[in-house]
């Protein structure tokens, strides 16, 4: 009981993290085409921009609906598959963690602005712009690569040196 409640109050607390500085960016640059605050001129800025896609604008145009059921289903499979596994590293339940907290974050913006998700960190990378992202993007993107490493790398030989 105590590790379910330590995991939704992280997953909680990230995501409203997420959601806080989606609110501090869009204050300081409040409109979509807005001249973006240079953090470090030519490298990263602040900017505003929304997305009806997922993560880096991709599949954009879906009906909003479909996200927030996609999102909400995703979000509560992995939530159960985590709150019933038991003996994971503390790494592999800290990346389900990130992946549902970023979840979370972009699923609450679906349901509260018309199927959009807010995004306003943008790097360039010698005149190459990055897409436009935001925290809980950062999060499902950390936590899908240590997933994936799991997955693919680790839970595979911890398998084969369990039957051997």
């Amino acid at each position: 009981m105590r590790r379910a409640f330590l995991i939704v109050a992280v997953i909680l607390a990230l995501a409203s993290l997420d959601l806080l500085t989606k609110s501090w960016a869009f204050a300081r640059v409040p409109h979509y085409g807005s001249q973006p605050i240079a953090v470090i001129d030519g490298f990263f800025y602040i900017t505003h921009a929304e997305n009806d896609g997922a993560m880096w604008s991709l599949f954009q145009g879906l009906p909003a609906f479909f996200w927030v059921i996609l999102r909400g289903a995703v979000f509560a499979l992995i939530l159960w598959q985590c709150l019933k596994s038991r003996g994971l590293p503390w790494w592999v339940e800290g990346a389900l963690v990130l992946v549902l907290s970023g979840a979370l974050g972009n699923l609450y913006d679906n349901m509260t602005g018309n199927g959009r998700v807010r995004d306003f960190v943008t790097w360039v990378f010698w005149g190459w712009q990055f897409p436009t992202f935001n925290l809980a993007d950062s999060y499902i993107s950390v936590g899908a690569v240590a997933l994936g490493i799991w997955f693919l790398f680790v839970e595979p030989r911890r398998r084969r040196l369990a039957a051997a």
